[in-house]
């Protein structure tokens, strides 16, 4: 199975509401609060 990185909120939020299905995601610890 090919690994595929998306990085950055939007492409995230975007992949999530495609129904891409997603195994991990991983947010930094000093991430804002808010990511919408």
């Amino acid at each position: 199975m090919e690994e595929e990185i998306i990085a950055g909120k939007h492409s995230v939020t975007e992949a999530l509401r495609s129904g891409r299905t997603i195994n991990k995601i991983w947010i930094a610890e000093n991430a804002q609060k808010h990511l919408t």
